[in-house]
């Protein structure tokens, strides 16, 4: 008779396969990166081979050995800090994050930009590896199987997407920068009003009404099992939302940045904001252009959103002038 392992056990093994997982990554980058400099310093393949694979390998060195510095160091420096914003903001959880404290939150798509560009960078440079090895095998296959063929296309498909995606994210970002949020309700309390002003890239005032979106989601864990295999993620359900037109006339511009004003009525019965590992409740504000510019502005931005008897202690009403 066997018995099934505790939990315990489990949360064990978890953590030493996402261990394993973290030090493969740095591992390969590693040698990834030792490869591109001794292709650059023999000059034994091309110089455009050398460079993609020193920084593929740069990339996932400071993925994988970013993992454990975090883990091992700054998460103690965090620890300590958050204990000390606990002591001296009591009963006031937006002060633990720092940019609802500065009562600025920012939006960029250059994380995405730049995750793209590496898979782009990675996924045609693998497929010209395997092309250039395989290259009279993979041609007899072509010619001789439609279904081969098809699978080839596949490929190509998902490069060119990439490719596409890639581009689009770069032009958005080369045009609209970095979108920032000035909180003027610190907190928004459920009840009252969120009052905010959104500072975009826009080289001009937009011809037709932004549209502004504020919802109340809960972040959960789904686990399901896919062949035989556990697979995580996270899914959001929206619990509340409430979508506002801002019209061009309400938009103020200064050189080329709007400044957006948002002001929305919050509803009274909903949940305050709270989230631990990501999981929980969220109350996100998007703000995006109506119709199909190209390329088209959009943002999104946590916000924080309390009950109202969770009172700021005496001398502070929680809503304090903007910093300048």
């Amino acid at each position: 008779m066997t018995s099934e392992p505790s939990a315990g056990v489990l949360v064990h093994v978890g953590v030493a396969f996402v261990y394993l997982m973290f030090a493969t990554v740095a591992a390969m980058g590693l040698l990834s990166l030792y490869a591109g400099i001794d292709i650059l310093w023999t000059g034994r393949e091309s110089v455009i081979a050398g460079v993609i694979a020193a920084g593929m390998g740069t990339v996932f060195a400071l993925i994988g050995l970013g993992f454990f510095y975090i883990k091992f160091f700054r998460s103690r420096v965090w620890a300590a800090r958050e204990a000390r914003l606990k002591a001296q903001y009591p009963e006031q959880p937006w002060m633990m994050r720092a940019d609802w404290r500065a009562r600025r939150v920012t939006h960029s798509n250059a994380g995405a930009m730049i995750f793209m560009w590496i898979w782009t960078l990675g996924w045609w440079r693998a497929f010209a590896l395997i092309g250039r090895l395989n290259r009279d095998k993979i041609w007899a296959a072509l010619q001789e199987s439609w279904a081969d063929a098809a699978a080839c296309a596949v490929f190509v498909l998902a490069g060119l997407l990439g490719l596409t995606f890639a581009i689009k994210l770069t032009r958005a970002h080369r045009r609209f920068g970095v979108t920032s949020l000035a909180i003027e309700t610190l907190p928004g309390y459920l009840g009252e009003r969120f009052r905010g002003t959104v500072s975009a890239g826009l080289p001009k005032r937009p011809m037709q009404p932004l549209e502004a979106e504020l919802r109340c989601e809960l972040l959960t864990e789904k686990r399901r099992r896919v062949s035989g295999k556990t697979q995580t993620s996270i899914e959001s359900t929206a619990l509340w939302r409430i979508t506002q037109r801002i019209f061009p006339t309400k938009i103020t511009m200064i050189g080329e940045r709007a400044q957006i004003p948002v002001s929305i009525d919050l509803p009274p019965g909903q949940p305050e904001t709270s989230l631990r590992n990501g999981l929980g409740i969220r109350w996100v504000l998007d703000v995006q252009t109506s119709g199909r510019p190209d390329p088209s502005f959009s943002c999104s931005f946590e916000v924080p959103v309390y009950r109202k008897e969770r009172t700021p202690p005496e001398g502070s009403d929680g809503n304090l002038p903007l910093p300048a």
